[in-house]
């Protein structure tokens, strides 16, 4: 089965999910409005699926290893298809009640569905393309904007024909087809069993030359134990311990048997330096490096231990504020459009796509960015042009003499929000993945496996905690301060406020740091 063919399939799964998220953003408000349902359930509606999607993340990341990343994955696509059957529903309840169940169990499955689909998808694909991690996290990234966009535009086209069951019933339909083929799509890596790492350093006495004292295998040499792979399982110290004890005792009765015949000769043998003597004073050597090696043992992957770094923890932060601004909108913008401009439904879907224009702009080349520019310095810079950008989408009211409330001001903020949130999303994988690896590091494929897994994880839990913040707290923010504009300000110095802070408290450090390891270098 094709490679390409695997991560054609992930991101098409990926795509089909964020199309099923956001189609509830600018046609749900209709049909509440339709039905007589209090505005007031919205924002918890849209939100109760970000909720789940944490939840389900961590748990996704933590146990896909022991469910296995095809079943998880198959669960988190039949959940989408039931979930669209609810939202359906949704058209022909008759009662407040009957739509709000509808409405909420549609967006818990979904939920559930999309922490399972979207973690197992992130750890299949960068487990079959590790090398390329951040080109990887690249594609599926960008496969969810255009989900976002085409969904919105083929939603519009469906509703406009179909009505408000047409995007739902189009995208349950292509769920039920990818589950039924996905076995035949992708080529599911095979995750090594947790108790295959006990093999991978063991050998037999037979594998050593007992004569000449030179043990055969080179992943056994005292430079690659030292240097080499290394692995936390006890076993496989014992076992080995125990092989080079054997050779010692075996070496040690020859010895003795010869002394016994010619203690003289064996004697001046001794004093050689060729003779096999100090050759176990090497096993020795080799015994003690073993000894050692417990102390060094490789620690298991878990979510505390890559959020133990600074540098890891204000990377899951940056993705979940960079979420949050860029979801602001989800429960907001399309009153304001409606209100201020006389959108339709459809005129709103299309207008939300702006964002993912402007990712799509960038995020093929954003991997080649990163090479060239600091990591840091870029989450850095993406948090403050994204506070920036809040301005424009009010547009801001502390602002309002000189800029307009005009739909070219809003589209431009939308626009800058899509370029700045392009390398908040992609880099910030990274930024926890890079410090774990230089702190800890993994032993054997399953502790690199259980890496991917719980980097997906949390990756997908910052992403829907962004996800359930800002659309929640626009919603509510609005309501309070009754403007729209005033509460784009808010955003937009809450952005710009973290920008600076991560820029103190993570990028200028690391870069002093850099600066003076190069220096030293110089200097030697």
């Amino acid at each position: 089965m094709s490679p390409r063919l695997s991560l054609l399939t992930l991101c098409l799964l990926n795509a089909t999910k964020e199309a099923l998220y956001l189609l509830v953003a600018p046609f749900f408000p209709e049909q509440m409005k339709a039905k007589g349902i209090d505005e007031i359930y919205y924002a918890p509606m849209f939100v109760s699926y970000g909720v789940m999607l944490l939840i389900f993340s961590l748990l996704g990341g933590k146990y896909q290893q022991t469910l296995s990343r095809a079943l998880t994955l198959r669960i988190g696509v039949i959940l989408h298809a039931i979930a669209c059957l609810f939202f359906i529903g949704l058209d022909y309840a008759t009662s407040e009640i009957m739509f709000l169940a509808f409405g909420f169990t549609g967006r818990i499955l979904e939920g559930i569905g999309a922490g399972l689909l979207q973690t197992s998808a992130y750890g299949e694909a960068i487990a079959q393309n590790r090398a390329e991690q951040n080109k990887i996290v690249g594609y599926l990234e960008t496969s969810a904007v255009v989900g976002n966009m085409s969904g919105l535009f083929v939603a519009a086209f469906l509703s406009h024909f179909l009505g408000f069951i047409g995007p739902f019933a189009f995208i349950g339909t292509l769920s039920i087809l990818l589950t039924i083929f996905m076995t035949k799509l992708v080529d599911f890596v095979k995750v090594t069993p947790q108790n295959d790492d006990q093999q991978l350093l063991v050998a037999s006495p037979a594998d050593f030359s007992v004569d000449n004292m030179v043990v055969a295998p080179p992943a056994l040499t005292t430079k690659n134990i030292l240097y080499g792979s290394r692995t936390s399982n006890k076993v496989v110290l014992d076992a080995l311990k125990t092989s080079l004890k054997l050779i010692a005792s075996k070496a040690q009765s020859k010895l003795a048997s010869k002394a016994s015949i010619q203690r003289q000769s064996d004697d001046q043998q001794l004093s050689s330096p060729n003779h096999s003597a100090p050759a176990i004073e090497v096993v020795n050597i080799e015994v003690g490096v073993a000894e050692q090696q417990q102390d060094i043992a490789w620690s298991e992957p878990s979510y505390g231990k890559v959020l133990s770094s600074l540098r890891g923890f204000f990377g899951l932060l940056s993705l979940i504020f960079g979420m949050m601004l860029w979801t602001k909108i989800d429960t907001t913008m399309a009153d304001k459009l409606q209100a201020d401009f006389g959108f339709s439904s459809e005129l709103c879907a299309i207008a939300y796509t702006i964002q993912f224009i402007a990712f799509l702009c960038v995020s093929p080349f954003c991997h080649k960015i990163m090479r060239m520019v600091d990591n840091t310095l870029l989450i850095s810079l993406s948090q403050i042009f994204q506070g920036l950008a809040s301005f424009l989408i009010g547009p801001s009211e502390l602002m309002s003499s000189f800029l307009p409330n005009s739909l070219y001001v809003i589209f431009s903020g939308l626009f800058l929000t899509g370029l700045a949130n392009t390398f908040t999303t992609i880099a910030t994988y990274e930024e926890m993945h890079d410090p774990y690896m230089e702190k800890y590091g993994v032993g054997n494929n399953r502790q690199s496996e259980k890496l991917g897994d719980i980097l997906s994880g949390l990756y997908n839990a910052g992403f829907s905690t962004g996800v359930i913040i800002g659309p929640f707290v626009a919603s509510y923010l609005t309501l309070w301060l009754g403007s729209y504009r005033l509460q784009a300000d808010y955003f937009a110095i809450f952005g710009i406020s973290f920008g600076i802070l991560h820029f103190i408290v993570v990028c200028l450090p690391r870069q002093i740091a850099r600066r003076g390891k190069k220096s030293e270098v110089n200097k030697q």
